[in-house]
């Protein structure tokens, strides 16, 4: 099979975010499959811009895929319609990655879901919530896959990232990491943070730092401008030393949004880690933490976050016995066996 593999960034930025990729290349070339990268071009800087000439420029790679003789189209992620529209130009079998909503409109994402994923014919879904959504808007069971993204962690003491990102090394490091958007609720944890700080509630040495750039970026710098304890850090090519050194990971992600299935790869990340994790008290989070056990869980109030601050920050000890716990549950999700899961669902439209 020749297999066109899609993505909107290029392959680098790719294996950063997807360890397992390599190794599920490598498993289709050695299943004798031919892989092709397309696209690749638009930067996690800037990503609506370069998303908008993705779409634009989509007849264009379906010509040089129709020119390099593509049997099979896979595109690694989830935004709508792509994978179908290859699907249709080609005439050959599709698939996709599934979970993510953007922040779409709920009646949006569900008309747009009905439209392309009953003709996918690989589905993969990032949680067993994801699933249950693509299977309930008319994918079939029998192509769909439950793959969950890779917790890796890096090889770095937390005192050896500190020192790498120039950290002091006594502060208590909570970390966001991801996309600073609206329907993420940042402004909540901010505020929350925030009350915390002012409060004299927060341990004196707590600092948030803030990994990532969005449309939302402006207003939140607006919510601490007086504040010395949030530290915004922008777009960085590496993002997991930030996760050895924090102490704390916060995925923050809206309760009662439209996709709340997702799994931040953020958490992932803190809890291969061994950081104690905040997430909202949504399905996808609640189906690796359990909250007070390996992980703290939010509702959609900003006393339940300050909550899940506030006992974080103030118990010495929990870092090493939650996070202990948090390591342990994701500690199968390594890049080999996903690669392996991934070259398998893949390769399923060699077949079709």
């Amino acid at each position: 099979m020749r297999l066109a593999w899609v993505c909107r960034y290029d392959t680098d930025s790719q294996i950063a975010m997807a360890p397992e990729l390599p190794v599920c290349w490598s498993k289709l070339a050695d299943q004798g499959h031919s892989v092709h990268m397309f696209g690749g071009f638009v930067s996690r800087q800037n990503p609506l811009l370069g998303t908008l000439l993705f779409y634009a420029t989509l007849p264009w790679t379906a010509f040089k895929m129709r020119t390099w003789g593509a049997e099979a189209v896979f595109f690694a992620e989830a935004l709508p319609l792509v994978a179908l529209f290859f699907k249709l130009v080609l005439s050959v079998p599709a698939g996709k990655a599934y979970g993510d909503r953007f922040g779409l409109p709920p009646w949006l994402s569900l008309s747009l879901d009905r439209i392309e994923l009953p003709h996918m014919s690989a589905l993969l879904c990032r949680g067993e919530t994801v699933a249950s959504d693509a299977l309930s808007r008319g994918a079939q069971a029998s192509r769909v896959a439950i793959i969950r993204d890779c917790a890796e962690k890096v090889s770095l003491s937390s005192s050896e990232a500190k020192r790498k990102l120039e950290i002091p090394e006594e502060y208590m490091v909570f970390l966001y990491a991801g996309r600073l958007a609206h329907e993420r609720k940042l402004d909540m944890l901010l505020q929350s943070w925030t009350y915390l700080v002012r409060a004299k509630k927060m341990h004196p040495l707590a600092h948030l730092y803030i990994v990532g750039v969005g449309p939302a970026e402006p207003e939140l710098r607006k919510l601490v401008v007086d504040s010395d304890r949030v530290v915004f850090r922008g777009w960085v090519p590496e993002v997991l030393p930030y996760h050895a050194a924090a102490d704390v990971v916060v995925a923050m992600r809206a309760p009662d949004l439209d996709g709340n299935g997702v799994m931040p790869g953020s958490l992932l990340r803190g809890m291969a880690c061994g950081s104690i994790v905040i997430a909202a008290d949504c399905s996808g989070s609640r189906e690796l933490v359990i909250h007070g056990v390996n992980g703290f869980l939010f509702s959609s109030s900003i006393t339940s976050i300050s909550n899940c601050l506030l006992h974080a920050a103030t118990a010495p000890d929990l870092k090493l016995t939650m996070g202990s716990a948090a390591a342990c549950r994701v500690s199968k999700l390594t890049p080999k066996q996903l690669g392996y899961d991934y070259a398998n669902l893949v390769a399923q439209m060699a077949n079709l």
